[in-house]
């Protein structure tokens, strides 16, 4: 017995080794979402980053509205999503803002509001607006500024993708709230008579009930730098 005692105990010391190793190694499949918004001006070089440290993990990327990300994330259908962060947090869920994003009152440069100064909530109500729909964290802030008003704006069109409607805004189809990242040459910032700058902040959500795999934990140990 002693013979295959000795060889037990050699693949037991074997085997720890093996699994020690195989536990720095991230890797196996990884599935995240993020907003379009967030996709295109800020993830770009957090997951450049990300691939180049860990080529072992195979990422996978949905893009799809805050709003149905945190749906995800919930179910366990993503593992972690890069959001913009809600008025109110669900209890649920564990968030990590990552970035501060102003809005800003827009329009095309064509507009006659681009000439105006001084405007004020109530003035702009009365211009067609073109804003996500009602159930979008951003549509929800810029909604909340004019009810503290008790104002409406006059919304004519809804889109939710934020490119969309910059380009909407910049043909002079109406005003709307954008964030500074997609301001650009056929847009003007509307001279607001008070000086209102409506705040949202972006980042990640997870959900605390699930066992984090070694690649999520990774990458929010990359993202530690950004907070």
């Amino acid at each position: 017995m002693l013979p295959h005692a000795k060889r037990w105990l050699e693949d037991y010391e074997n085997f720890k080794i093996n699994l020690q190793h195989s536990q720095h190694i991230v890797s196996g499949k990884l599935v995240i979402g993020t907003s379009h918004h967030i996709g295109l001006h800020h993830l770009a070089p957090v997951l450049k980053h990300f691939i180049q440290a860990y080529p072992a993990v195979q990422l996978e990327v949905h893009f799809v509205d805050s709003e149905k990300a945190h749906k995800a994330v919930l179910d366990g259908d993503l593992s972690l999503a890069f959001v913009t962060l809600p008025p109110v947090y669900d209890k649920r869920l564990t968030y990590h803002t990552l970035w501060s994003d102003p809005l800003y009152f827009m329009t095309g440069t064509l507009s006659a509001l681009a000439t105006k100064s001084n405007v004020t909530l109530e003035q702009l109500a009365r211009y067609p607006a073109i804003l996500p729909s009602a159930n979008t964290f951003t549509s929800q802030i810029t909604l909340a500024e004019f009810a503290k008003h008790n104002l409406k704006p006059y919304a004519t069109m809804s889109t939710n993708p934020l490119e969309s409607i910059r380009m909407l805004v910049s043909v002079g189809l109406g005003w709307s709230v954008l964030p500074q990242t997609m301001v650009s040459q056929d847009l003007e910032r509307i001279d607001m008579a008070d000086n209102i700058e409506l705040q949202r902040y972006l980042g990640v959500v997870i959900n605390p009930k699930l066992t984090q795999s070694s690649s999520v934990t990774a990458l929010l140990d990359l993202l530690a730098p950004i907070e």
